[in-house]
């Protein structure tokens, strides 16, 4: 269990302390509530951009100086974007823990954005789209998954965004970007370790305090219902081996059903005696490796099945049996033993997660800043072990069907 302390500053900037003294260290974690859905189509890939962009150095702390201040001070810091926040972490010895608070106050505030940082930036995010997605066998997979399930919501795109997008984007746009979501009352501070709720308080006010805030956010999204028809794509690509990949819209990471549909993943998949490797890999060798996951989004996400065909086996036969795996757990369930498997998993999970400094203050900012609840990680544990064998079945049986679901084939280009 922990415990909290928490506050706001009249701007709008909610700070959550949770203050354990095991070493002298504190994560300072600022995450704001904007990722890829919060940007428009045709200017996608904005949010990714600008937490480069947000490297590059603010008025008092130019260019590099910020990574040099923190190295010299025994410290170190990161940052990654999804599509539903940004977030910003340092780590530091508690007695160096004033230098995150100045820093971060001049990004928030003083960030340098000029036209040379802003092309130099655009074109590493546009290599690093390249690199990791376009030249990855199976890269595009899952933007391509998601713009078959999704019509309308911004999860449709992903969250690197697309060149061309970025290629059109100018530094006016990003301008506008910056003044619209950084900014106190679209910010949560999360700070975990040997730090005091007095002297967070203190620190607040003194580097955040007089910031003015940039008004409500509009968080009004269209939503897509269940598919009511099967969506098909075949894409040709430089590949080894065919690959299929399975999407079905399903809930969002609050919904009561969220931890059944992780847990149900878990029992096609993880391990060595998971039902997918029992049978599709180990028991008769249709799979060079497949999987289930579900998303974890503030939005309805996705339930997603993907399977890589051995050379020789029929991919429809290998889709096949992998869907036929959800059937059967809707129509006979689970057992308790199976169940209890993948529940003993996620619960060491979690408290592997809330364990150290940093891997805390990250688990907590995302729900004290998407929710402005950071009590639900102590909730995880009941929430994940009050699930039964009848919620297995049940998820399975509610969202999973053929005529409800987007599939991608990815074939070797020779057989185009």
């Amino acid at each position: 269990m922990i415990e909290f302390g928490q506050f706001s500053l009249d701007n709008g900037l909610k700070v959550v302390v949770a203050e354990n003294k095991r070493a002298p260290l504190v994560a300072f974690d600022l995450m704001y509530h904007v990722g890829s859905k919060n940007e428009d189509w045709g200017k996608t890939g904005f949010a990714h951009l600008f937490e480069h962009l947000m490297f590059e150095g603010s008025r008092h702390a130019p260019g590099k100086l910020f990574d040099e201040l923190l190295q010299n001070a025994g410290g170190e810091n990161n940052a990654y974007t999804s599509e539903d926040l940004t977030n910003y972490y340092e780590i530091l010895p508690s007695h160096e823990i004033e230098l995150a608070f100045w820093l971060e106050s001049d990004r928030m505030r003083f960030l340098n954005i000029s036209q040379d940082t802003f092309l130099n930036q655009r074109d590493v995010v546009i290599e690093e789209r390249r690199q990791r997605v376009d030249n990855q066998p199976y890269g595009t997979a899952m933007e391509k998954l998601a713009s078959l399930v999704y019509t309308q919501h911004p999860y449709r795109w992903p969250v690197i965004g697309y060149v061309d997008h970025l290629m059109d984007s100018t530094l006016e746009d990003v301008s506008q970007f910056y003044h619209r979501f950084y900014s106190p009352d679209n910010a949560t501070l999360v700070l975990s370790g040997d730090i005091s709720l007095g002297l967070a308080k203190e620190y607040s006010e003194k580097y955040f305090g007089e910031f003015k805030p940039s008004g409500p956010v509009d968080r009004k999204f269209q939503f897509d219902g269940k598919l009511t028809e099967e969506r098909r794509e075949t894409v040709f690509d430089s590949v080894q081996l065919p690959a299929f990949f399975m999407g079905f819209p399903t809930v969002s990471e609050t919904d009561p059903d969220y931890f059944a549909l992780d847990l149900l993943a878990d029992i096609l998949s993880n391990g060595k005696s998971s039902r997918f490797y029992q049978d599709l890999v180990y028991s008769n060798g249709l799979a060079q490796s497949v999987s289930a996951f579900q998303e974890q989004n503030e939005h309805p996400g996705i339930f997603g099945l993907y399977g890589i065909a051995k050379p020789g086996i029929s991919l429809k036969n290998l889709e096949d049996r992998a869907f036929a795996h959800i059937e059967a757990i809707a129509e006979k369930g689970v057992s308790e033993a199976e169940l209890e498997k993948v529940k003993n998993l996620s619960v060491s999970s979690v408290i592997s997660r809330l364990q150290g400094v940093a891997n805390s203050a990250d688990f907590i900012s995302r729900y004290a800043g998407l929710y402005q609840n950071p009590d639900f990680v102590n909730q995880l544990i009941p929430l994940l072990e009050k699930v039964t064998v009848n919620d297995i079945q049940r998820v399975a049986s509610t969202y999973f069907s053929k005529s409800g679901r987007a599939v991608l084939h990815y074939l070797p280009k020779q057989n185009a």
